[in-house]
């Protein structure tokens, strides 16, 4: 049985299709007693559900997106701490 985490997605930006089960998310997030975090992490879904990778590093590719998308992504890591 895998362990389950408890968090919010408050947006997922981009998504990279690794193939038909398996892709990487770079979104914002909030974890419990946390403020919101912008994390890149491998996601593989089951039939029965979606489990969790580790959280993975930037590459140049995603600091791009990044800046791009900075006027996005600010407010939100800037918002208030929700409860998870």
């Amino acid at each position: 049985m895998s362990k389950k985490f408890e968090f919010t997605v408050l947006k997922v930006f981009k998504t990279q299709r690794l193939d038909k089960k398996n892709r990487v998310d770079l979104r914002v997030v909030v974890w419990p007693r946390s403020k919101p975090m912008l994390e890149k992490r491998k996601i593989w879904e089951t039939e029965e559900e979606e489990r969790m990778g580790k959280a993975k590093g930037f590459d140049a590719d995603d600091f791009q997106f990044i800046l791009e998308h900075r006027d996005e992504i600010q407010p939100l890591l800037e918002g208030e701490q929700k409860d998870g």
